[in-house]
């Protein structure tokens, strides 16, 4: 996948592409979504480059940021009660996304790769099939921020797990974050404004005809991201200019707020979930203690006893199916829909492994 810079450009160029080679499925180690019991997941794998698709328009809708009522977690079913059960299959597809209106290293433009995955028709137990005609339609949708040096291959795991439990997924490639290309950890500080970006393209293609079309309900938004790229969601949840107040749902994993000054965020209606290892040595346990108690409620503060920065959220120890089930129980909780109801008690299970973890609700 081309990290390089891309030309001035006179309008947004949003075009969708599908790749061509399937990105080879998790094999097995997924929890069952909807079995309280976490269990561990399965070694990431590499997808392949993008190839061209379809174009669309390009979007232009600015970012939202006035302050959205959050709603409460509900025991009405909303969703389509025909739905199967899950999880559901996946399918996946990309977006390949330039803002040219701001820079990248001084230079015009920001080429922001985008994968999308999506509950999906196909066949049953979460198969991953690439371009996959979407499983009905209006899905809430969650954006996953990689960490600094991150790729999609570390949090493919994670990424699988959301879209079968019923949520699109767009996993965004950072300028000069993602591995293989340019780094310069100091572009953190346009990432706030990449999520946005990412948003309104993805709400885009979904309103046009496509593979996309209305499969993302726009009134349900949720951020997720691990280390740097938690930092760049608490920025676009949070930070004054750049929050996007579209987004209810806000899952900071390994994070220090340092766009906020070292702490959680004020003033604004997000349902906060803070995750720390114990034994993490890149961003120390204290963060995440400071992080938890500083955020507005209503937050969540899993620990991870004894687990270190990347691999709980990356490969299949001890944690990464209890990040896994946790994540999903407090979308689910957050979120009115199918699975709301019993959410709660599902995360004081999942959350709560003697010796593994914990949770606790503030």
């Amino acid at each position: 996948m081309s990290r390089g810079t891309p030309a001035v450009r006179a309008a947004v160029t949003v075009v969708v592409v599908c790749l061509l080679a399937a990105c080879a499925p998790s094999t097995g180690g997924h929890s069952l979504i909807g079995d309280p019991t976490p269990v561990g997941g399965s070694v990431p794998v590499t997808a392949p480059a993008p190839a061209p698709y379809v174009s669309v328009a390009p979007t232009t809708a600015a970012p939202a940021t006035t302050t959205s009522t959050v709603a409460p977690a509900t025991t009405t079913t909303t969703a389509a009660p025909s739905r199967p059960a899950r999880p559901y299959p996946v399918g996946w597809t990309q977006l390949d996304l330039t803002d040219p209106h701001r820079t990248t290293a001084f230079k015009i433009g920001r080429h922001l790769p985008t994968y999308v995955f999506y509950p999906a028709v196909g066949p049953g137990g979460g198969a991953e099939t690439q371009g996959a005609p979407g499983l009905f339609q209006n899905w809430p949708v969650v954006l996953f921020a990689e960490g600094y040096k991150g790729s999609f291959a570390a949090y493919h795991d994670v990424v699988h797990h959301l879209a079968a439990a019923g949520y699109v997924v767009l996993f965004p490639l950072f300028p000069l974050e993602t591995a293989g290309g340019p780094l310069n950890e100091a572009d953190l500080v346009n990432e706030p404004g990449d999520i946005t970006f990412v948003f309104n393209a993805a709400l885009f293609a979904s309103a046009q005809a496509g593979l996309l079309h209305g499969m993302l309900d726009a009134s349900n938004l949720a951020m997720i991201g691990h280390s740097d790229g938690a930092e760049a969601v608490l920025g676009a949840a949070y930070l004054p200019g750049q929050m996007d107040g579209r987004v209810g749902v806000v899952i900071a994993g390994a994070a220090q707020g340092v766009l906020l000054g070292n702490k959680g965020g004020s003033g604004v209606a997000h349902d906060v979930m803070v995750i720390q290892g114990t034994a993490d040595t890149i961003n120390p346990p204290s963060y995440g203690d400071n992080l938890f108690a500083t955020s507005p409620s209503p937050k969540a503060y899993l620990q991870l006893l004894g687990a270190p920065h990347l691999e709980p959220w990356s490969t299949g120890d001890q944690w990464h199916g209890i990040v896994l089930t946790s994540i999903v129980d407090w979308l689910d909780q957050w979120i009115p829909g199918l699975y709301s109801a019993g959410a709660s008690a599902r995360l004081g299970h999942d959350g709560n492994v003697p010796g593994v973890s914990q949770v606790r609700l503030g």
